[in-house]
């Protein structure tokens, strides 16, 4: 019993010490201007609701290595504040994304646009897009595509 107290002890400021995983560091690159979108969009006076025009999830055709894919996601916004796209982050380097600059006044439009590299690449992939809004219900919205990649 003693020395698994001692143990648990030891273990404990190595659980403690978890370095932040790279996904936080990529949401806080621009800390100031972050901050003030973050405090705007976590307000519930604020939030708004957002639809997808396109499906949340796409397969895409077979490619071979080395090829760039490009894949889009259209939205709505359907609520009556004007919807703020945060952020938006990837699940890897390969895949670089582009978000709208301004704001998507009610009933306005915007598209959330991914470019994946397939170098070095085989198989099956699937990368995810993590899309920060002020949304009523979910402040991150998850898109996603697969594709087969082949020599």
């Amino acid at each position: 019993m003693r020395y698994l107290l001692l143990i648990m002890l030891g273990i404990l400021p190595l659980a403690c010490s978890k370095k932040e995983s790279k996904k936080t560091e990529s949401w806080t690159k621009d800390s100031l201007a972050f901050a003030k979108v973050r405090n705007y969009i976590n307000d519930p006076a604020n939030c708004t609701t957002i639809s997808w025009m396109d499906a949340m999830y796409k397969e895409l055709d077979t490619v071979k290595e080395g090829k760039q894919v490009e894949v889009s996601w259209r939205f709505k916004n359907t609520g009556n504040k004007p919807l703020i796209v945060a952020n938006v982050t990837t699940s890897c380097d390969c895949t670089v994304v582009d978000k709208p600059k301004k704001a998507i006044a009610t009933g306005g439009q915007g598209i959330i646009k991914a470019k994946f590299n397939t170098k070095d690449l085989q198989g099956w992939q699937r990368k995810d897009v993590y899309v920060l809004v002020n949304n009523k219900t979910n402040l991150v919205q998850t898109l996603s595509f697969a594709v087969n990649v082949i020599k």
